[in-house]
This record gives C-alpha cells, sequence and structure tokens, in this order.
C-alpha cells in the first residue's frame, strides 16, 4: 500500500486536509492507515479520504473508515469521502453503509 501524506485540499487555512490511499486498504495495511487518520484527527481539521486509488479493501479497512467518521463527528469535524474506487463502493454497499458513500467518485467537489 502507497499511502499519500496528509496535504491541505485547497489554498486556505481554513480548508480541509485531504489524505489519498493507493493500493489495497485490506487488515495488512491498518496499522499503516490507522496512523494516518489518527494524524488526520489530531490536527485538528476537518478532513478528506480520496480513496479512487485503492484497490481492495476488506471489513478491517472499512471499520476504520467508519471509526474515522465515528471519531470526526466526536471531535466536531468532518471527515468525508471525496472519491471511492469501485471496490470501496462495492464494499460499502455490501455493508449497507450508504451514509460512508463518497460526495463524488472521481474527486471533484
Amino acid at each position: 500500500m502507497t499511502a499519500g501524506a496528509l496535504h491541505p485540499a485547497g489554498r486556505d487555512a481554513d480548508d480541509p486536509l485531504r489524505l489519498a490511499w493507493q493500493g489495497p486498504a485490506t487488515i495488512y495495511e491498518a496499522p499503516e492507515l490507522r496512523r494516518q487518520l489518527l494524524a488526520a484527527l489530531q490536527s485538528g481539521r476537518d478532513f478528506e479520504l480520496d480513496l479512487r486509488a485503492v484497490e481492495e479493501i476488506d471489513t478491517a479497512g472499512i471499520q476504520l473508515l467508519a471509526a474515522a467518521q465515528r471519531e470526526a463527528l466526536d471531535a466536531g469535524r468532518r471527515c468525508a469521502l471525496v472519491a471511492a474506487s469501485p471496490a470501496v463502493r462495492q464494499a460499502l454497499a455490501l455493508y449497507r453503509l450508504d451514509a460512508l458513500q463518497p460526495t463524488t467518485t472521481d474527486g471533484s467537489a
């Protein structure tokens, strides 16, 4: 799994951070993905997840997405999926997690 760094999604200081994941998001990558999500949560800013390049996702990856969204809401922050690969969209549909579906499929807002 190759993961992108956390970076601003826009030019303004108030813009959310964006985290892009590439490759699989499975139990094998879960510790690194968790570390990245914790960094996003600890930033104190809203953040976006760009998952358009995720080739495979399993229950561990889905659990991380759900936990990140829950933790962000508890902290008064927003965690949004802005793009998702077919594998991610299929897994979200399988688990009936419609609330986690991305706002767009290509990353455009």
